[in-house]
């Protein structure tokens, strides 16, 4: 059976009418993720929120994931932060 779970990691969406809600922690994210995999194994994973890319430890989320063991991870994102900062 094929699962994909959605997490949701930040609130900021690069646009201007953001709203503030504190973002999960990586120990926050790492708990969901290890929760995840004992229940389901493996699943697909989905990067979303607001926009993702705004969390500057995002390679750490990613990195997290594939190192628990999930073998695809997705990134939901509007590419705000890719057109506008070259350095991403």
């Amino acid at each position: 059976m094929l699962v994909q779970l959605a997490v949701e990691l930040i609130m900021k969406h690069g646009s201007m009418n953001e709203f503030c809600l504190p973002d999960p922690s990586l120990t926050i994210i790492e708990g969901w993720f290890r929760k995840v995999m004992l229940a389901s194994g493996p699943t697909n994973i989905q990067l979303s929120g607001g926009d993702p890319t705004m969390r500057e430890d995002l390679p750490q989320v990613v990195a997290l994931g594939k190192y628990l063991g999930f073998h695809f991870i997705q990134i939901n994102t509007n590419g705000l932060r890719l057109a506008h900062d070259t350095e991403f």
